[in-house]
């Protein structure tokens, strides 16, 4: 996956993306743990979310889905929301060495988040929505978001190999809301007039919805470490391509002449500082 050559992943990474990388600002330990302390928060959230489903007592049926999906995505949100709180750690504690670092560490916890979301809302989602529209309604839309996951991951492997696809991600993505939506409208407008059902919960229901969100985010994130990792694997070559000054890469011109001297390049006939740390990675 990340064995591709500076010439064949420089036609894929573009100016956006090394901006990218160049937003990451330095940040201080204290201004961190701030940080960190407000995304505990959040982390304890997604668990409470996420066994939720466990706690109420939804009837014969509800509480049979419930106690499957507990025991299923269960250990699911426990091992996501603990590794989403060990990255925010490590976060905290880990120096920012360069802006290349600074952007993979950043792209990683938004990954790992984005897959802590995806687990922590599947229980309460998937358990309304068979409450209220039934398991026949719940397998076609699980079939069609299974479906979804798999064309967006085709086209991101050809994407990232540099290959065309008959359609888009942001197409694919569209025409499955649409059908969805119309899915939901449907079994809402049913669930409604039909089983006079809650008008709050039949509409909690077409939340399902929120998975494909969730998946092309997922996908946004993935793509975004994909590049941001080969920018650190590359980043002297990218560093000269896109003329980017050792100072704005290294933070301040204070920490930059600790390194190796990439742009701008040493004049001729001057020497090159001794750098006083070895990076191999530039």
């Amino acid at each position: 996956m990340f064995n591709q050559s500076y010439k064949q992943i420089s036609g894929y990474i573009q100016r956006k993306d090394i901006n990218e990388t160049l937003k990451f600002s330095y940040s201080n330990f204290f201004t961190k743990f701030g940080v960190f302390i407000l995304a505990i928060g959040f982390v304890i959230m997604l668990y409470v979310i996420g066994i939720g489903p466990a706690q109420g007592n939804w009837g014969e049926t509800g509480n049979r889905v419930a106690s499957i999906l507990i025991n299923i995505m269960g250990p699911l949100v426990k091992i996501s929301d603990l590794i989403f709180f060990l990255m925010l750690l490590a976060w905290v504690i880990m120096p920012y060495y360069n802006r290349g670092v600074a952007s993979v560490q950043g792209s990683l916890i938004g990954l790992v988040w984005s897959i802590t979301t995806f687990f922590s809302i599947s229980s309460i989602i998937t358990l309304v929505l068979v409450i209220v529209q039934g398991w026949i309604s719940f397998f076609v839309q699980l079939f069609i978001i299974f479906m979804y996951l798999c064309v967006s991951t085709y086209i991101w492997i050809m994407k990232i190999h540099g290959k065309e696809t008959r359609i888009s991600n942001l197409k694919a993505t569209i025409t499955t809301l649409a059908l969805m939506l119309i899915i939901n409208i449907v079994m809402a407008t049913y669930s409604v007039i039909v089983k006079h059902l809650n008008f709050e919960l039949t509409l909690g229901s077409a939340s399902v919805i929120l998975y494909i969100l969730l998946i092309f985010l997922l996908f946004y994130q993935l793509d975004r470490v994909y590049k941001l990792i080969y920018i650190q694997k590359y980043n002297r070559q990218f560093r000269v391509a896109y003329k980017i000054p050792d100072k704005k890469w290294w933070f301040t011109a204070k920490r930059a002449v600790k390194h190796p001297r990439v742009y701008p390049p040493v004049e001729e006939g001057t020497k090159e500082p001794t750098p006083k740390e070895e990076n191999k990675h530039g």
